[in-house]
């Protein structure tokens, strides 16, 4: 669920910003445990926050590979 996240907010700070997007990851699933730990729906664990954090990062990674492989495959428009 947290991959779509990644690389969203990857796309959103253009790939520069590796701290900022697992940043966000981590407290987007913090927030849901803590959510789920207080209004005691569905079980509070740490690897949730753990794997979620994971995602955010797999999907910035997919994000900057998307833009690598954007920028070998279209050439740069010649300046004149």
């Amino acid at each position: 669920m947290f991959v779509p996240i990644g690389f969203l907010a990857g796309c959103l700070w253009h790939g520069k910003d590796f701290k900022k997007v697992i940043g966000l990851g981590l407290v987007v699933s913090l927030v849901i445990e803590l959510g789920q730990l207080v209004f005691e729906k569905g079980v509070a664990e740490i690897d949730d926050v753990i794997h979620n954090t994971l995602g955010t990062g797999i999907g910035y990674i997919i994000t900057l590979s998307v833009v690598w492989i954007w920028h070998k495959l279209i050439p740069k428009k010649a300046t004149h």
